[in-house]
């Protein structure tokens, strides 16, 4: 069972959530082959069903076929996330980068694990570097925006949610989020 503290539990929701567009591949590293398509499906299989053991044994087989592969190292990190271990998703997706260091995807991941330790100047930071990338990878305005309000930069982060909403009404978490502003300040 994953226990989420409940200050965590939005940010948490929103890692949760946006992290799984990582597991249909995204991350890849461009290294490997036949066997690491295997075991990326097993491992998407397995997280799909809820087999977490399984999933974390499927990664453990692709990173001995392939020490190098920054996806296997994301969805390890991943795994631990899910499971409440931050240190060791921390550790996990410092290998990716030690192995990627420009991996989009290694790199927003980072972001979400940043603000889920309530280390948003660190976040944002990262997110900015990311700002450039075309097209944003999914999450990114939403991140960005979260990173935004929790270091005092309300307009932007205003601004950003309200352009999230333009293109998907109904969007749950910046709809959560712009109920913050009430007559230009912010709650909570």
């Amino acid at each position: 069972m994953i226990r989420i503290h409940p200050k965590n539990i939005v940010v948490a929701v929103i890692a949760g959530v946006c992290s799984l567009f990582t597991l249909s591949g995204c991350a890849t590293s461009g290294i490997g082959g036949d066997g690491e398509d295997a075991s990326a499906n097993s491992f998407a299989r397995d997280l799909q069903a809820g087999h977490f053991e399984a999933a974390r044994q499927d990664l453990s087989e692709e990173l001995r076929r392939n020490p190098r592969s920054a996806s296997a190292w994301n969805n390890l990190a991943l795994l631990d996330f899910k499971a409440g271990h931050e240190r060791k998703a921390d550790g996990e997706l410092s290998q990716g980068l030690a192995l990627e260091p420009h991996n989009t995807f290694l790199l927003l991941n980072r972001a979400r694990l940043d603000l889920a330790r309530r280390q948003y100047k660190k976040a944002r930071k990262i997110l900015l570097s990311l700002e450039g990338v075309r097209p944003w990878p999914r999450g990114f305005r939403l991140l960005l925006a979260i990173a935004d309000l929790k270091t005092g930069h309300r307009e932007s982060s205003r601004l950003l949610l309200e352009e999230i909403l333009s293109e998907r009404p109904h969007d749950p978490m910046a709809r959560a989020y712009l109920s913050r502003f009430d007559n230009g300040s912010v709650r909570g």
